[in-house]
């Protein structure tokens, strides 16, 4: 169900850029057949608590959830909702929605196309008032570069249902296309990155290599790096994080390593950012062993080390083919990079492409896209020993397919969605389950 047009397609499943995502869907396709007559092993404690119709109440989930104190799970679909002009070139310009535990879902606001926004991709921020806080990819202004479908837009969401756009973006200096997770810091300024926009220039000249920015409260821009496409990364994808000393950590999902394996692109890094912008390159990923192509967030522990995935890279061969079938990574303080675990494209996933959870006793949960009984996604546990645990192999079918963003771990309890599956299969359009307890 990858969609065409505009920005659209690449953020499916997180795993496309630069035109690396066709020998992965090649991939892809060969496991679903590998894995076909496979029995799915249903992970214990699996539910699906709201399967989306594809109509107004959302299409195809794109971003992690949120949860309130009672409970209740927040995220957007990146289409649905309004099908009617302009969106209904695009299959709809997405939702926010509230899904109470009991299942239930409500729609908070849906998207027009126009200065309101579309395609909303990141995680949602929610603060003590209730008020959500997120991007969307498209809309916003419609004009010059960022004609027709826009490009983007921050907002504001009242507890009222009322929309405010805080910053839309221009496709200039300023940036393009939103994706990833917004953070708050204690002043309650928000930062975030976009996938393109920035700096027009070299390997960046035609859409732009991304930038990261900062958004005071009354929505002010301030652009903290703008990435050149070469060994400082291109394309941040996976949203941001802060340390306590205010150091930005980030990943890209190009640029760095220019070596043969990434096509002369560059397989992605993992970046720092100081409060003053001065990036440093701790990590430039070579597309070999070593994973490639980072396209989820991070996550840090009190000693500084940093855990995230690359879809790409790890194992070769069988049904990874040249691509590789992805790997879970640790980069500490000093930038030597550990590979915890290296996917083989079978019952264990391929192609991890969200950010992890870690909870107190150093586990991490994660998700893949492909791989397990039939190549629809696994959800996975990693033992701080490198020890995989498979939690849930997806068949497909009404349990979903093509997990492709991050887990949310709340009181014992994992939350996710699937970017297909639910409603008639492989056609449906995604849903929201829970796993546990863990």
């Amino acid at each position: 169900m990858t969609r065409t047009g505009g920005n659209r397609g690449w953020a499916a499943h997180a795993l496309s850029g630069a035109g690396r995502a066709t020998g992965f869907a090649l991939a892809a396709a060969i496991m679903c057949l590998l894995f076909m007559a496979t029995a799915v092993a249903q992970g214990q404690g699996y539910s699906v608590l709201y399967t989306f119709t594809g109509g107004a109440d959302g299409d195809h989930p794109d971003s992690a959830l949120i949860a309130d104190s009672t409970g209740n799970l927040y995220g957007t679909t990146e289409a649905g909702g309004d099908l009617s002009g302009i969106c209904s070139t695009i299959q709809g310009c997405g939702v926010v929605f509230e899904a109470e535990p009991a299942g239930n879902e409500t729609v908070l606001h849906t998207f027009t196309g126009g200065v309101d926004g579309a395609a909303p991709l990141g995680a949602l921020l929610r603060n003590s008032a209730g008020a959500l806080f997120g991007t969307a990819e498209e809309g916003g202004n419609l004009s010059g570069v960022c004609a027709p479908l826009g490009c983007g837009v921050a907002f504001r969401l009242e507890p009222d249902g009322n929309e405010i756009v805080l910053h839309a973006f221009t496709g200039g200096s300023d940036g393009a296309a939103p994706v990833g997770n917004l953070f708050r810091d204690s002043t309650n300024n928000l930062y975030g990155a976009t996938f393109k926009g920035g700096m027009y220039s070299g390997v960046c000249s035609q859409v732009g290599c991304g930038v990261v920015f900062k958004l005071d409260q009354t929505g002010n821009e301030t652009v903290l790096y703008s990435f050149t496409g070469g060994t400082d990364g291109a394309f941040p994808t996976g949203g941001l994080i802060q340390d306590s000393a205010g150091n930005l950590y980030g990943t890209t999902l190009e640029g760095g390593s220019s070596g043969d394996s990434c096509g002369g692109s560059g397989c992605g890094v993992v970046f720092k950012l100081d409060s003053a912008g001065n990036e440093t390159v701790l990590y430039s990923f070579t597309g070999q062993a070593d994973g490639g192509s980072p396209t989820g967030g991070l996550v840090i522990d009190a000693a500084g080390n940093l855990y995230g995935t690359a879809s790409e890279g790890g194992s070769f061969g069988g049904s990874c083919g040249e691509v590789g079938c992805g790997v879970v990574f640790q980069v500490d303080s000093a930038g030597a990079e550990t590979v915890l675990y290296a996917f083989s494209g079978g019952n264990d996933g391929s192609g991890p492409s969200a950010a992890l959870v870690r909870d107190p006793a150093g586990n991490l949960y994660g998700v893949t896209a492909y791989g397990g009984s039939h190549g629809y996604g696994v959800v996975f546990k990693l033992s701080p020993a490198g020890t995989e645990s498979l939690l849930h192999r997806f068949s497909g079918g009404s349990d979903g397919a093509y997990p492709a963003t991050a887990l949310l771990l709340y009181k014992d309890h994992l939350y996710g969605t699937t970017f297909d599956g639910g409603l008639d299969g492989l056609d449906g359009y995604g849903l929201v389950f829970e796993l546990g307890p863990q």
